[in-house]
């Protein structure tokens, strides 16, 4: 490269987010187009050659519209009757159906089979990056079968094929044609930075060159890897979408008109992926049980560019004790813990540490949950191997405190100091957020973020496990969560002090979005819901007493007579057993570990460094994340050449917008995502909500408990913290109304004046912080009161009398109604004519405007008669004009 010239790297996005699929006889067609249907590829499968065998070829030219409707028209005449058939008769191009993801093929003992993803629907939003779901899927088998052909039915195949269709993919199931979901926000952010420390090297550069880059996944928290492994070396980028599997979820919290976006991203690892009892302790690799990293991302909604926004990101996680060890899940209701292999060295806890000191950095602190004192060892032979190992291992780091060891017992600490379990992890996560700290893309200096942004990483990790890491383990990472929250919201502005209030709307919110979390995760490895949840180590934990009861039964009755069913259908889908690569059935096997443990079967591949077992180079870059600190151009999966920053390769402004599409609020999901204010507003018959502040502030303290209702309304909390019933019986009260926000410039690091305010402020990005007066509170309050009252009276007086009385301040009651000027009017409607017509005013649309929207309904219609063309069960198309009809395919 010419001197002075310099390098600007962008991550690539996936144009291919439509897929149409089309059948002849001998081959398969998958047309696939940009969300605005004007660019188009292609993908050619062979059904006529061996059924073992995968043949395909993609097209490297990018087609428009006309161009595909071409090519589909004479792939249509080609295979009409008359022509020389191939395996049967010709009967044109058939369209199959619409989909949006090629996740991969698998064969099992006969031919490949093709599964796609139907319907998708939206669970998140992280700045442009939209995150999908599965509702629908299907599998298609590519060998031609003829229909006169009565091949006997292969019972084998037929069972693998259930097998791997046990495997629900509407079931947390989670990806996004523009954001890696595999690794976290920090490691997706590290090109950014990257490019904007390399653009301001040099500022007097005349040259630029553009690099267009995507991210290498994580095999471990990449589920459909065995999926794409035929296709994976052959095809473009733009048609590879990654799955994760685990639990997605996000809420919203509304601070006077800012909204915050909340999303927790719980990815679970292939890599020794199985149920409860069939897969304990660790292997050789180092890959444990129920390994799920957690990642809590906290944004301002304001802005949702990555380069301008606001973004921070706490990841912690949980997985099994990192041991030989295992449990016989014939002997109930507790089966005996058993040390399988004696390991002197720590070979599975080195290896797994390794993984996590290189993802994460250092310290790694350990929350070990499990029991110390029993009458009868149990879960104390865990602990104390566990303690062996790691004294053994810190022996050889640069520094102690790289990996540092806190247990807990949970359960005793619960009975024997009950309510203050909660706290004493508080205080855990406290400390640990200040050593590890947490991601966030700006820095708290007041210096210019015009040329480059200055990253404060996390580094270091918690790692939280008990037994089975899914009761207890869920509750502690949702303190630690709620802890990470707080300096989260701090760090944003949010808050003026680093500390969440107790009961309020937002840790309600938290709760129900770690609990759902816990639910995903415990269904998928035990085979039920939480046994013990967050109340369970509250105060007043005697109502979920039954319900966890019920939980338990269920859980062991999966365990029994569902797991080992269950384990082999994981095998099959990741891949562990591939069924024509063996001489027998999977459902002949006694054991699968030798097929998670390559180790057990080559013992010579292990390496035999008991001292070393952290690289050097690995070593020298503690405390720093070895993928961060080593990361370049050489990362990328996939690089390539961009013409400018507006190139729809790496620009996803209009593909989140879509300006040149007709949009209704309603559908947007961005507009639907669930937020605090709607848990306060929607209460039926009323109009504006009762409680005023709660709005403004859903971190304000409540003064009346949950744990004060009836034994019906706790077990309608438990089942749903966002309950509406539980919201409008808790927060319409005359405390509630009369509460008014305190706000203060100072900042305090004294913890108990932390912990006795509530103070809710707003901060610019230039860290001025605004105050609200009370004058112009009250004026607030007075017209939303009015609003109520306005209501109420319309529809009854008796009730209108009743209401003040109840929840009107006194001072406000006798006030008349203040009525709305013309001014005031005209500025509203002028809003409203903003919402319907786009205009800036009130005005008629144009002859121009009307002509242009007569043309497209036009056009519209002319679409919709061209339809008929299809047969209804998407047969052929009709001989006249057909390129004319494929205009719009996918629309049909």
């Amino acid at each position: 490269m010419s001197k002075g010239s310099q390098i600007k790297t962008y991550q690539l996005i996936n144009l291919i987010q439509k897929l149409t699929v089309y059948e002849t006889n001998h081959s398969f067609y998958i047309i696939g187009s940009n969300s605005s249907e004007n660019l188009f590829k292609v993908i050619k499968i062979d059904r006529t050659c061996d059924p073992k065998i995968l043949s395909y070829s993609e097209d490297m030219h990018e087609y428009d519209q006309y161009e595909i409707n071409e090519l589909i028209s004479m792939i249509n005449i080609d295979n009409q009757p008359g022509k020389t058939p191939v395996n049967g008769i010709n009967n044109g191009i058939i369209r199959q159906f619409n989909a949006f993801v090629l996740l991969g093929f698998i064969k099992f003992l006969e031919g490949y089979y093709m599964v796609l993803v139907t319907k998708q629907l939206p669970v998140a939003v992280i700045g442009y990056h939209v995150i999908y779901t599965i509702e629908e899927a299907s599998m298609i088998y590519i060998p031609y079968v003829e229909k006169t052909n009565q091949k006997e039915v292969n019972q084998d195949e037929q069972r693998y094929l259930k097998m791997f269709q046990a495997i629900d993919l509407r079931q947390n199931f989670y990806y996004s044609f523009t954001y890696d979901l595999t690794n976290t926000l920090q490691h997706n952010f590290a090109f950014i930075k990257q490019t904007e420390n390399t653009s301001s090297t040099n500022p007097t550069s005349n040259s630029v060159k553009l690099i267009g880059g995507k991210n290498k996944p994580c095999s471990k928290f990449l589920w459909n890897e065995f999926l794409l492994q035929p296709i994976l070396k052959k095809i473009s980028y733009q048609w590879v979408v990654y799955l994760i599997h685990g639990y997605l979820s996000q809420s919203s919290i509304n601070i006077y008109g800012c909204t915050v976006f909340v999303t927790l991203i719980a990815r679970r690892s292939q890599k020794y992926a199985g149920t409860r009892f069939l897969k304990r302790g660790g292997t050789n690799e180092g890959y444990v049980a129920n390994e799920v990293e957690t990642e809590q991302i906290v944004h301002n909604g304001s802005v949702s560019s990555f380069q301008k926004g606001y973004f921070t990101s706490f990841v912690h996680t949980r997985g099994s004790i990192p041991c030989f060890w295992s449990q016989d899940p014939k002997a109930v209701p507790k089966p005996p813990i058993n040390i399988d292999v004696v390991d002197p060295f720590a070979t599975v806890a080195a290896r797994h540490f390794r993984q996590l000191l290189s993802r994460f950095g250092a310290p790694v602190i350990i929350l070990n949950l499990v029991k110390m004192r029993e009458k009868k060892p149990q879960e104390s032979i865990l602990a104390n191997e566990y303690k062996l190992s790691l004294d053994y291992l810190k022996q050889f780091l640069p520094h102690d405190n790289f990996i540092d060891y806190i247990c807990l017992d949970m359960a005793k600490l619960n009975k024997t100091d009950k309510g203050n379990v909660m706290n004493r992890i508080y205080e855990i996560a406290e400390n640990c957020i200040l050593r590890t700290k947490f991601f966030k893309n700006f820095s708290d200096s007041k210096t210019s973020e015009k040329t480059h942004r200055e990253y404060t990483l996390q580094n270091g990790t918690v790692r939280v496990n008990c037994v089975d890491c899914l009761d207890r383990t869920n509750t502690a990472m949702y303190v630690i969560g709620k802890c990470a929250l707080a300096h989260q919201l701090h760090a944003l502005g949010i808050l003026s002090t680093p500390y969440l209030g107790q009961e309020s709307l937002c840790e309600r919110m938290l709760i129900d979005l770690y609990e759902k979390c816990g639910d995903a995760i415990a269904q998928q490895y035990a085979g039920s819901q939480l046994v013990h949840r967050v109340d369970t180590y509250g105060k007043n934990s005697i109502a979920s007493q039954s319900r966890d009861m019920i939980h338990t039964i269920s859980r062991y009755y999966s365990n029994a007579f569902a797991d080992a069913d269950k384990q082999n259908s994981i095998n099959i889908f990741l891949g562990i057993f591939e069924p024509a690569m063996y001489n027998y059935n999977i459902w002949d096997l006694t054991t699968d570990c030798y097929l998670h443990d390559s180790y057990i079967m080559q013992p010579w591949k292990m390496s035999k460094k008991y001292i070393e077992w952290i690289d050097s180079k690995l070593f020298k870059c503690l405390p720093l994340p070895y993928e961060l600190e080593f990361k370049s151009i050489n990362d990328f999966k996939y690089v390539e050449q961009i013409k400018s920053e507006l190139d729809p390769k790496i620009s996803l402004f209009d593909d989140f917008y879509k300006p040149d599409e007709l949009t209704a609020f309603h559908e947007i999901f961005y507009f639907n995502n669930l937020n605090t204010n709607r848990i306060t507003n929607n209460i039926p018959s009323q109009g504006f909500t009762g409680n005023i502040m709660a709005i403004l502030d859903p971190f304000k303290f409540k003064k009346k408990s949950i744990t004060g209702l009836s034994k019906s309304q706790q077990n309608q909390t438990n089942e749903s913290s966002l309950s509406l019933q539980t919201s409008s019986d808790d927060d319409l009260t005359d405390d509630s109304i009369s509460f008014t926000p305190e706000f203060s410039l100072k900042q305090t690091n004294n913890v108990e004046k932390i912990k006795s305010s509530n103070r809710v402020v707003v901060k610019n990005r230039d860290l001025r912080i605004f105050e609200i007066s009370d004058k112009s509170l009250d004026i607030y309050k007075k017209y939303a009161q009015d609003a109520q009252r306005d209501e109420i009276t319309y529809q009854n007086n008796k009730a209108s009398q009743v209401y003040r009385n109840f929840f009107l301040d006194e001072k406000f009651t006798n006030d008349p109604i203040k009525s709305i000027s013309d001014k005031s009017m005209s500025v509203y409607l002028n809003h409203l004519n903003v919402g319907c017509y786009g205009g800036a005013a009130i005005k008629e649309p144009s002859d121009k405007n009307i002509k242009i929207y007569e043309a497209f309904l036009k056009e519209k219609e002319s679409l919709k008669e061209s339809s008929q063309y299809y047969d209804s069960e998407f047969g052929n198309f009709g001989s006249s004009d057909i390129a004319y009809n494929r205009v719009k395919f996918s629309l049909t």
